[in-house]
């Protein structure tokens, strides 16, 4: 991942075991050190032109992410979260860590930033 200022560019591989039983859509959220939501990029993998449910069992997709950051942020540490939801209803997907354990908002924290 990358802070170009205003923009960040993360790159993420997917993998598929199996097609989704479900239209699902990837959130891509920034959140302040309070909690707060500053920024997001919800969407389809590669610029919204491969959903998921087009996918097949063993496919590897590269996925460039580029989410606006507000041009007043303000200083201090900010997380980037990942995860699905169902496109239809917006209910979130579960999302595990390594160890088996169920995420928080089932969102997958993948990026840390500050801004002196």
């Amino acid at each position: 991942a990358k802070d170009f200022g205003s923009e960040l560019i993360l790159t993420f591989w997917w993998g598929a075991q199996r097609v989704p039983e479900t239209d699902v859509t990837l959130f891509l959220h920034v959140y302040d050190a309070a909690g707060q939501l500053v920024a997001q990029g919800d969407g389809y993998p590669l610029a919204g032109l491969f959903p998921p449910r087009m996918w097949s069992p063993g496919d590897l997709v590269r996925d460039v992410r580029h989410v606006e950051l507000p041009p007043d942020l303000g200083q201090g540490s900010y997380v980037v979260v990942v995860g699905w939801y169902d496109t239809a209803t917006a209910d979130r997907l579960p999302a595990f860590d390594e160890g088996g354990d169920r995420l928080p908002q089932d969102a997958a924290p993948v990026f840390q930033f500050s801004r002196p």
